[in-house]
This record gives C-alpha cells, structure tokens and sequence, in this order.
C-alpha cells in the first residue's frame, strides 16, 4: 500500500482509517513540524518517499510548479512521491478517497499533483 505524509491542516483522525486499510502514515504533527511552511512539508515527504497529503490546493499547485519549472531549468531530478489534495470531510470519506485513488493509479505518482474536487473528482494538474 501506499505510505502517506498529512501535513499540519490534516485531521489527525484521517490517519487511524488510512492505517486500517493497509497504509502506512507519516504525520506532520508526531514529527514535530505542525508550524512548518509548505515547502518544508513538500520536502519533507520528498526526502522520504512519501506521498504528500493536503487540503492547501492553491499553495501546492504553486509550489509544484516551481518543483518541476526549477528543476528543469537547474537540470536537476528530484522527485517527490506525488501530492494529493482533498477537501474537507468526514476522516472516513478522505480514507476512502485515498485508497481508492492509490489502487487506481498503478504507476507511480512521483512529481505529480492531482486533487479531488466534489463535483468533478479527481484532476491531475500539470
């Protein structure tokens, strides 16, 4: 299954449910950076593997741009595990939402960003 980092505006409910299912789940919160900007969450998870979790849609896209704009530009390669974002809602709904995307979406989601809205789903975002 996949392993998992919720940044700081994650309920820490969603990650009992995300476990039950076989996920592995890193919290910002247990390693000490619930004040952590964005970018120290992205490299965070970048560094270790781990598939970033949000609710920050706008902050994300931003920084993912510059991720992958910069690094071409740098002729550099880092990678993140990919970023999913999903709205607020119920832990078990988010859990769901999760583990439904991961099992649909066999290839790695390394440098990519998708977010779920409510009333279209899942949109990956360039």
């Amino acid at each position: 299954m996949a392993e998992f980092y919720l940044d700081h505006d994650v309920s820490v409910h969603l990650a009992p449910a995300l476990a039950v299912l076989g996920h592995t789940i890193r919290m910002a919160r247990s390693l000490g950076l619930e004040r952590a900007g964005d970018q120290q969450h992205l490299l965070v998870a970048a560094g270790q593997g781990w598939i970033l979790v949000s609710h920050n849609r706008k902050d994300f896209r931003l920084l993912h741009a510059a991720w992958r704009d910069w690094s071409q530009a740098w002729g550099v390669h880092p990678i993140h595990a990919g970023i999913l974002i999903i709205p607020h809602g119920s832990p078990a709904d988010s859990a769901r939402l999760l583990h439904e995307f991961v099992l649909a979406h066999t290839p790695p989601l390394s440098n990519e960003l998708y977010s779920f809205q409510t009333s279209t789903g899942w949109a990956h975002s360039p």
